[in-house]
């Protein structure tokens, strides 16, 4: 909808829904939550035929109209350190790391000063718990006061940062086959579920009519797919009156 054009003409009921959509986009009072991965399918559809915006204008439109009237979530893990363990350990031997950092630059302590540094902060899975783990590795001449870089020494002009989160990952594309096995949905489908499962969306808004009817199971529990009109049929009646007047002021000449 942040692509397209204005709907100025109404001719079947997919264009009243994207009217619906695009208004209630540009006048909703209240933040919108769209996540990593729509922002990645703004970049692939925009550089299709039909729209033709290079990166930078796509980079526009995300500045100029989405992020302000949007708050991006990001995935999150919500799990004690049991359910962790217990998890991960279902997953395989790369899980055993949670997260895995290592940055290059200055170490810096006190009043001493080592260059080409390299530091680490890992969390990993052991046995029966999780730990973090913390190193600094730095070449000392010979007449130096330290033996080795002191764990608590800050990194300056870090010039190299290099993050890997494989459990994460891992957990990751497991939670959007579920969404695959639990809706039938599409496997690029899964994760606009798996962003609204995380950010306790109330629905989400598609003009996917598919979509919607697969969120219509009585036995489906998760975020509901719905139609912009459904989700106008939802809003208080003062609301909507502030929405939908100010729209049609707008487009008064």
């Amino acid at each position: 909808m942040f692509l397209e054009d204005r709907v100025q003409t109404i001719r079947d009921p997919r264009d009243y829904e994207r009217w619906l959509a695009q208004t209630l986009s540009s006048r909703w009072p209240v933040q919108f939550v769209t996540s990593p991965y729509v922002i990645g399918e703004l970049f692939r559809i925009g550089g299709k035929d039909k729209f033709s915006r290079n990166s930078e204008e796509i980079r526009e439109i995300l500045m100029e109209k989405v992020y302000p009237k949007c708050t991006v979530v990001f995935a999150k893990w919500n799990l004690t350190p049991e359910d962790a363990i217990k998890t991960l350990e279902s997953i395989g031997y790369e899980s055993k790391t949670i997260v895995d950092m290592e940055y290059h630059g200055a170490a810096v302590w006190e009043s001493y000063r080592a260059e080409n540094a390299t530091g680490w902060l890992r969390i990993v899975k052991t046995d029966s718990s999780i730990s973090k783990l913390t190193s600094v590795m730095a070449g000392l001449p010979l007449d130096h006061p330290y033996d080795m870089v002191p764990l608590d020494a800050q990194f300056k002009d870090i010039d190299r940062l290099t993050v890997k989160v494989p459990a994460v990952e891992l957990l990751f594309f497991e939670q959007a086959a579920h969404w695959v096995h639990e809706l039938g949905v599409s496997w690029s489908d899964a994760f606009h579920f798996l962003y609204a499962d995380w950010s306790n969306c109330d629905y989400i808004m598609t003009t996917d009519g598919p979509l919607v009817k697969k969120c219509s199971d009585k036995k489906y529990h998760g975020p509901k797919a719905l139609n912009p009109s459904k989700v106008v049929s939802r809003l208080p009646r003062g609301l909507l009156r502030e929405v939908f007047q100010q729209s049609q002021r707008r487009q008064e000449p």
